[in-house]
């Protein structure tokens, strides 16, 4: 039978170990509570060589710049040093709608890609990319050593990335910032063309104009890009081509129904919603035999409805069926009186 001391001896043991356990527990949890008062102090320090840790969620300002219709958020103050540099700058200066912009990119790309400049043995250039940044076509490739435009160049201190884009307006943007900076490429991320703040007005002084007074509708086209009338027949009421592709209008004698516009093929699914002129418009895409069109139908009157088509063959150039920034200015001259 064990002794009274032994056994006093395990209750004071069994006490001492409790009280270690609450111990430790206590001690624990206050370290946890440092922890969770440091952790916010650390991690709203942005660090470019730890990227997980920008935060642009936080007091968020908005760079605007109206002239040209884009935007974008940023944090603090605007990145200014060359690790954080963001430029964004019109290729030509004030708007060039003769230069479109698939065009301009591969000339720039080429031009850099064949570049050979004394004493830069380290001059790179990447494949052209072709891109949509936040909606739009955009054309992106990077550089090392140095980089060229039509104006001049510059030598590079580090790989540099560079995308070409361009506004509803047909201003082509030259974007670039160091390829390895997280926190200008999470402002890029942010970057809004055309977001609203402008739109169209009237198009360049040198377009043509096109009026139906029957069905109440005009708008305005580039006569240098559609250079040629096209014979009209069955329901077209408007049809021209050129180099780069056709642009065609029909009369469907049915009323837009977004649920149930029909192709060549059947049924549209998920046709997307878009603004021709101030109205309500559905768009899509069609192909068949090496040719390709954008398609956008929007209502005339309550029975009729417009089928806006731009269109281009493999062996047109630079394809209008696929110039985004051309089809939206077309589209944002439509006026309507009925």
């Amino acid at each position: 039978m064990p002794s009274k001391k032994n056994f006093l001896f395990g209750i004071v043991l069994i006490v001492l170990l409790l009280l270690l356990g609450i111990f430790s527990f206590i001690k624990k949890q206050s370290l946890n509570q440092n922890l969770a008062e440091v952790a916010p102090s650390q991690s709203s320090t942005p660090g470019l060589n730890n990227p997980t840790q920008t935060d642009l969620s936080s007091e968020l300002k908005t760079y605007v710049n109206e002239k040209y219709g884009y935007s974008y958020e940023y944090t603090g103050e605007l990145p200014n040093s060359s690790r954080d540099y963001l430029a964004i700058e019109p290729a030509f200066g004030e708007t060039e709608t003769s230069i479109q912009l698939e065009k301009y990119a591969y000339d720039l790309w080429e031009l850099n890609k064949n570049d050979k400049v004394p004493n830069i043995p380290n001059h790179t250039v990447s494949d052209l990319e072709k891109i949509t940044q936040n909606g739009r076509l955009a054309f992106r490739f990077t550089a090392e050593g140095s980089f060229v435009h039509q104006y001049g160049g510059n030598i590079l201190d580090e790989k540099t990335t560079y995308i070409l884009t361009a506004n509803q307006n047909n201003t082509i943007f030259i974007i670039h910032y160091p390829t390895e900076s997280e926190k200008a490429k999470q402002i890029f991320s942010t970057l809004r063309i055309d977001s609203g703040l402008i739109a169209v007005k009237e198009a360049p002084s040198d377009w043509k104009k096109y009026e139906n007074k029957d069905l109440g509708f005009q708008f305005q086209y580039p006569g240098n890009i559609f250079t040629n009338e096209t014979e009209l027949s069955g329901s077209y009421v408007f049809a021209v081509n050129g180099k780069r592709g056709g642009m065609s209008i029909r009369v469907l004698d049915t009323p837009l129904d977004p649920e149930n516009i029909e192709d060549m093929y059947g049924k549209i699914e998920n046709p997307e919603k878009v603004k021709v002129g101030n109205r309500d418009a559905y768009a899509f895409n069609w192909g068949d035999a090496g040719c390709g069109a954008k398609r956008f139908d929007v209502a005339i009157s309550s029975t009729k409805t417009l089928r806006i088509s731009f269109s281009s063959c493999s062996e047109d150039l630079y394809l209008v069926s696929q110039d985004t920034s051309l089809q939206s200015q077309i589209l944002s001259t439509f006026e309507f009186s009925q």
